[in-house]
């Protein structure tokens, strides 16, 4: 009889939830890493449609919402700001004539206000813009 209690004990120790623990402890890890692989905006904006697609770019992301707020890499920046932060980069940057400014702008940003934006970005000295869209098929 002690033999089989002896059994019993080492069967439901708590040594057998140790292997457990650390299977939802590597869990927990992973999603957390996984969770944050995309890159997420500050401001929720709808970018234009587009029928081509674009290919895959790194670079300085500018967000300009309907209202006129610029964002650099998630910071709410004003003008002067943004070109500092703008001109900042391309001095840190390797190579800068092959730095490239992804634009995601709203869908609803007059055309005009658009322009003179582009003005704004040419100032800072970047050569390679590039405007971010949604695909759509035609």
């Amino acid at each position: 009889m002690i033999i089989t209690d002896a059994r019993k004990k080492s069967c439901f120790s708590d040594d057998n939830l140790i292997p457990l623990i650390n299977v939802v402890f590597l869990m927990l890890i992973f999603f957390m890493v996984a969770g944050h692989i995309e890159k997420k905006d500050a401001v929720k904006i709808r970018v234009p449609n587009s029928v081509s697609e674009m290919q895959q770019a790194e670079g300085v992301t500018v967000l300009l919402t309907a209202y006129g707020e610029v964002y650099v890499d998630g910071e709410a920046l004003g003008e002067e700001q943004m070109l500092q932060a703008l001109r900042r980069e391309l001095q840190q940057s390797e190579n800068p004539q092959d730095l490239k400014l992804l634009l995601r702008v709203s869908h609803q940003l007059p055309v005009s206000q658009l322009q003179e934006f582009l003005k704004l970005i040419k100032k800072s000295g970047f050569l390679k813009v590039s405007l971010i869209t949604q695909h759509k098929p035609a």
